[in-house]
């Protein structure tokens, strides 16, 4: 639902501020005070493009703010795009003088395209042109599957179709050109052969590196190898640390406070000795090798040869040998795949096709269903001649179906249905949207709806039918009027007044009592304080608060 609506420097109004209620929300005022640019502002919201010109004179941007509570769909969608969830959502619309436009949801910049997508699961704005919400084909077919409760079987043709283009795409390369098939094959073939004679072995590299570095320094590492030995080895410390026991082994028989000390001794002496044996060992390792140095700098030449190939260490180029093995496998193997997948393929297309046509009965039901319905509002909404049809006709497979639907209107039974965003006028539009969207209530999942020049043309019994309708259906949606029919006005669930309290500024505020009475007085005689205009408002109000009280009872107006 909206619930606060805030405009700064759009059009003629630097500044007004509005909060709407549930139900059939009407907003009323004098000619030329700025109610239309309240509907700009919401289309707006919903991505419309914006014009420089809406800016007010000499301001650099003009500013659109809006809270709403956003639907289930609305905080999945919002979810997706990483805003978080929230109760009351923050949309944003700032244009610039220069043109420019951003867009915030949630306390978030975000693009456009964005501020659209949201717009569109919150708000939809009925009027003149083929911009507007049903009068677009994918909204047209997604409100015939609404109607038809259609989410299982499109869902299952979707599944089939998937299934069919995943298939289709298999045998598309598999009937690539055999020549580059073969190509293919030689290609992963050498691939698979080069890293196979190698004989890699994962983690090699490091054991290579330091057998290389040490047959590459060997004669350095013999030198300091005898050096240590003289020093550490039998003849140097090993062998003064053995003599230095067997005295110190003597001094303790003779004072037993040294036995201590002799124990330490021994033990350093036996390490110092088995460590001159593993140095021994060591350094007799150290013995130059020129054959398998030269085995190791080619081993190393072939290693950087496959990395600056196949991948940057020996687990890449394995891996890289073991992908190839596999599409050579599944090369090799192509012929007879390719024997069986033209099979599969038409029986995917047979079952696409079998649920496309599943699809398609529903929805000639469901259009048949919504032109009885339509057109059966159509009378009373002052179109006693119009002709309301949903079109479904076939077209190729898409993700939505094999359908194309159109919603089709003409004003008079003597000319033929076209397109209803092409052919209807602003009043005409709004209405037949609203029998529409009447008929499709409880499954049409946009929260909000905002209908433009809806009693453009209306008058008299025909305007109390339409305020009832709008009335109706404020009951499952909230409904969003600009109105100059006082009929609209006394329907109304909140009454809102758009008046100029300055120069620039322009009051809305909620109407009751007398000062509904007084507004709706005007708006039937033009004159506010008029005993007579104003027993009429009063009767009009008495008679749509009887209606909404009950209404399967239509009472008269007197």
């Amino acid at each position: 639902m909206l619930l606060e609506l805030h405009l700064r420097n759009l059009g003629v109004i630097a500044e007004a501020h509005l909060e709407l209620g549930p139900g059939l929300n009407v907003i009323t005022g004098e000619t030329g005070v700025g109610k239309t640019l309240l509907v700009t502002s919401l289309g707006l919201l919903g991505g419309a493009r914006g014009n420089a010109r809406l800016v007010y004179e000499k301001e650099s941007e003009a500013v659109v703010e809006a809270v709403v509570t956003p639907t289930a769909a609305t905080q999945a969608d919002l979810a997706s795009r990483g805003i978080d969830d929230v109760e009351e959502l923050v949309l944003v619309r700032k244009l610039g003088a220069d043109g420019r436009s951003r867009a915030w949801a949630g306390g978030q910049l975000v693009p456009m395209s964005t501020l659209a997508a949201v717009g569109e699961r919150v708000l939809e704005i009925h009027g003149q042109g083929s911009s507007f919400a049903l009068a677009r084909p994918a909204a047209q077919l997604a409100a015939l599957d609404a109607l038809g409760r259609n989410d299982e079987t499109l869902g299952c043709y979707r599944e089939a179709l998937g299934r069919y283009r995943e298939l289709d795409a298999e045998r598309g390369e598999l009937r690539t050109d055999e020549r580059t098939r073969l190509r293919e094959i030689d290609v992963l073939s050498f691939q698979v052969s080069e890293i196979d004679q190698a004989d890699l072995a994962a983690g090699e590299e490091e054991q290579l590196r330091i057998e290389l570095a040490r047959l590459e320094h060997a004669e350095q590492l013999g030198r300091l190898a005898d050096d240590i030995l003289s020093l550490a080895g039998a003849e140097g410390a090993a062998g003064d640390l053995a003599t230095a026991h067997k005295s110190l082994l003597d001094a303790a028989a003779l004072d037993g406070s040294a036995t201590a000390l002799g124990q330490r001794l021994g033990d350093v002496a036996v390490e110092a000795s088995e460590l001159a044996r593993e140095l021994r060992t060591w350094a007799e390792g150290l013995e130059p090798d020129p054959q398998r140095l030269e085995l190791l700098r080619e081993r190393k030449a072939l290693l950087r040869t496959l990395k600056r190939k196949y991948g940057s260490t020996t687990e890449e180029i394995l891996e890289v040998r073991d992908g190839a093995a596999t599409r050579l496998d599944q090369l090799a193997h192509s012929d007879e795949r390719r024997a069986g997948i033209d099979a599969e393929v038409d029986a995917a297309r047979v079952n696409v096709e079998r649920a496309a046509g599943d699809l398609t009965k529903r929805r000639k039901r469901a259009a048949k269903e919504l032109t009885k319905l339509v057109s059966a509002e159509l009378p009373a909404l002052a179109m006693p001649n119009a002709v309301f049809e949903a079109a479904c006709s076939p077209s190729d497979l898409t993700e939505s179906g094999a359908d194309d639907v159109e919603f089709l209107f003409s004003s008079s039974g003597a000319r033929s249905p076209d397109l209803i965003g092409k052919i209807a006028s602003g009043g005409e539009l709004s209405r037949a949207m609203i029998a529409v969207t009447l008929a499709l209530a409880h499954s049409h999942d946009v929260p909000v709806l905002v209908f433009d020049e809806a009693d453009q043309g209306v008058g008299g019994e025909a305007a109390l039918e339409l305020a009832r309708r709008l009335a109706r259906l404020g009951r499952s949606h909230q409904v969003l009027v600009v109105s100059h029919l006082p009929q609209i006005a006394a329907f109304a669930d909140r009454h809102l007044s758009v008046r100029r309290s300055g120069q620039d500024v322009v009051e809305v505020n909620a109407l009751g009592g007398d000062g509904r009475i007084a507004e709706i007085s005007r708006m039937l005689a033009g004159l506010g304080e008029s005993d007579r205009g104003r027993a009429h408002a009063a009767e009009l109000l008495e008679l749509a608060d009887e209606e909404r009280a009950n209404p399967q009872v239509k009472a008269r107006a007197g």
